[in-house]
């Protein structure tokens, strides 16, 4: 299903599989957010683990400009902002806002630059989120040496350069094109627009935190900002021997549904549970 014919979306509701004994009575609407050049499918598989196992109904998209979902008029019109409010449509095509809804709020879960945009919509719509899980995020300061500043580098200068020859317009649909749109997107890497201390943050306090890192990441390193939560017992943090890419391309093999806690409240479980 999509909310606008410009942008690709996927509801797994729970009412459309038999019930499980598994499931939980603190049911979550869950929304999965996915990386930089990657799609829905990257998550598609927690995604139907999490209905199959808890009873979650799941969210997935396509951020505009990757995987079946269309592009902006203008390549300069892809940017956080524009996946923000994309995500906000998606979410309003389903009738998932407003914090008084049926089956609670929102659990949101994001890798790389969806996790990112995941702290966006946090910070604007906190009354509407319950609960982060956030993979290797982007949104936060990193050093001179680390590839995400090399890339916003990059990406400014090829849009710049576009921009004085005017290729961007004629580039729309080639290689070029496409080419030229995402680097308008990283342009704004690593923060997004994120507050700089953002783990800090009154909205990131009230939400139960579960953050995944890389060692190894050439990337992201969100734990570097996350020694503000070392006390606090809602925010945990599991870093895994591996790099970024690593990381965020095998999303499923890391079993993230078997973590109780990072999708809803503990001791949720329905009286006939077998968990």
């Amino acid at each position: 299903m999509a909310a606008h014919s410009n942008s690709f979306s996927l509801l797994l509701r729970a009412e459309d599989v038999p019930r499980a004994p598994s499931w939980v009575r603190d049911r979550r609407r869950v929304v999965l957010l996915h990386g930089w050049l990657q799609d829905s499918s990257s998550w598609l598989m927690t995604a139907h683990r999490l209905r199959r196992r808890y009873g979650h109904s799941v969210l997935l998209l396509d951020w505009l400009h990757h995987g079946r979902s269309g592009s902006p008029a203008s390549a300069s019109a892809l940017s956080a902002s524009a996946l923000l409010a994309q995500l906000r449509a998606s979410l309003e095509h389903v009738g998932w806002t407003g914090a008084d809804h049926a089956d609670g709020r929102l659990t949101l879960a994001g890798c790389s630059l969806g996790g990112a945009l995941a702290m966006l919509y946090t910070s604007a719509f906190d009354a509407d989120v319950d609960r982060l899980v956030l993979v290797a995020p982007a949104g936060f300061d990193e050093p001179w040496h680390r590839l995400s500043h090399a890339g916003r580098v990059a990406a400014r200068a090829l849009v710049r350069a576009t921009a004085a020859v005017g290729a961007a317009p004629r580039a729309r649909g080639t290689p070029l094109g496409r080419l030229v749109a995402h680097a308008h997107l990283i342009s704004d890497t690593p923060r997004y627009g994120n507050a700089r201390d953002w783990f800090d943050t009154a909205a990131a306090r009230r939400k139960p935190t579960l953050l995944v890192c890389a060692a190894f990441d050439e990337l992201h390193r969100a734990d570097a900002w996350a020694r503000c939560r070392a006390d606090d017992r809602t925010f945990r943090l599991r870093t895994l021997a591996v790099n970024h890419a690593l990381l965020c391309q095998h999303l499923d093999c890391l079993r993230l549904d078997l973590d109780a806690a990072a999708w809803h409240a503990e001791g949720a479980a329905e009286p006939h549970s077998r968990l």
